[in-house]
């Protein structure tokens, strides 16, 4: 994941994708997005570090 702003990154995610076709590829990515990234309209921590 990246800052759109500063083209830096921040952090990194990993799941792990049992199965080889789209329906699994799907999965890992909306499970990453439900479950790993910041909602919405807040900083990670990396990025309010350099805001401040």
């Amino acid at each position: 994941m990246k800052d759109l702003r500063s083209k830096t990154p921040e952090r990194a995610y990993s799941v792990d994708i049992r199965g080889d076709n789209d329906t699994s590829f799907d999965h890992g990515a909306k499970y990453l997005v439900k479950n790993r990234l910041p909602p919405p309209g807040t900083e990670s921590s990396a990025s309010q570090a350099t805001h401040n």
